[in-house]
């Protein structure tokens, strides 16, 4: 689920995600129902609202080469009005437990649509689901 806003915010939207199917539903304060939507290509990974909209992080993103001996959890966020992806690299072997190798964290830019590698947050803090 991806809020838009507080829900005490008059006008928020809510959008629920079915990420495997490709499936979004949406909910305005006063409807009567939800208004659903189905997409057309790949599953997507993540979802977030940033400055008046809702982005999805497809799973064919294209920001580097994960290496081959790694899994990959990603994550969209918005600290301070920015759009991050953050990518957690884990050993994906059957048996083992779900250890943190690395953390890679990209920044969008609005105006040509691509990522862009940040090495420092500065003094923000970010916590991520997935344990």
């Amino acid at each position: 689920m991806v809020l838009s806003a507080l829900p005490s915010v008059e006008n928020f939207v809510c959008m629920l995600v079915r990420s495997q199917h490709r499936e979004l539903a949406f909910w305005v304060r006063g409807a009567q129902s939800w208004l659903k939507h189905k997409l057309d290509g790949e599953p997507f990974e993540d979802a977030v609202f940033s400055d008046g909209s809702f982005y999805l992080l497809s799973s064919d993103y294209s920001i580097s080469k994960i290496k081959e001996n790694y899994g990959v959890l990603k994550y969209l966020v918005e600290p301070c009005g920015e759009l991050l992806l953050v990518c957690r690299f884990y050993s994906p072997e059957p048996d083992a437990v779900l250890e943190t190798h690395d953390f890679k964290a990209y920044k969008l830019d609005f105006g040509r649509m691509a990522w862009k590698r940040v090495h420092d947050l500065g003094d923000q803090i970010l916590f991520l689901g997935f344990n």
